[in-house]
């Protein structure tokens, strides 16, 4: 990279088109992928990206791409500016920005009070986000995961120990009554809800 060569405002360019599309790809992630309770009791992930991490990318490039939109509007403001101000048209048509403020104050109002349209996109989403736990048991309570076998003992009635000779029945002998699901399950790369599946034998 030759400094008399590099051009700043080529590479901010860039660098906000890359942003944008990695924005769209991990929103679209985030859109279909499951709820945080249902990623963590099946340790989901999407070709063995966690959802955390799409997440995390999410944040990250979003920072990146406000920063990279700011220095992209401060190179362009004339530009900018000649579009704000330009007048309507002679055949009476509102300007472009007018139009676009329009849209985007009609999406954003449509979407905070559920009106049709906006709504309908969540819900599809929400269908996309529920079917992934389709055909998998389901947890008896919310964050069953972080559950220890002494505290999953006494939500199922049984005595810890036992559940503790059923994990160890299945290769898993290193844990005690304090050990929690979610790390017996990281530790061994298993998903939570065959642990829970195979320790509720024991009742």
């Amino acid at each position: 990279m030759h400094g008399k060569n590099f051009k700043f405002r080529s590479f901010i360019s860039v660098l906000t088109f890359i942003s944008f599309i990695i924005l769209m790809l991990t929103g679209l992630e985030l859109f279909v992928a499951p709820h945080d309770h249902t990623t963590d009791w099946l340790s989901w992930s999407f070709y063995g990206i966690s959802q955390d991490i799409f997440a995390e990318l999410h944040i990250i490039f979003g920072l990146l791409f406000l920063l990279t939109s700011l220095i992209h509007i401060a190179y362009n403001l004339k530009p900018l500016l000649s579009y704000l101000k330009k007048p309507a048209r002679s055949n009476g048509l509102l300007s472009e920005a007018l139009v676009a403020l329009i849209v985007s104050i009609v999406i954003t109002v449509g979407t905070v009070a559920g009106m049709p349209g906006p709504a309908n996109i969540i819900e599809l989403g929400e269908r996309f986000q529920k079917s992934w736990a389709i055909g998998y048991p389901e947890a008896p309570m919310p964050n069953t995961e972080s559950l220890s076998i002494e505290q999953l003992g006494l939500l199922l009635q049984v005595d810890p120990n036992l559940l503790i000779d059923q994990l160890r029945s299945m290769g898993i002998s290193d844990v005690d009554t304090q050990a929690v699901i979610e790390d017996i399950a990281e530790e061994h790369d298993i998903p939570p809800y065959k642990i829970y599946t195979a320790i509720k034998q024991a009742k």
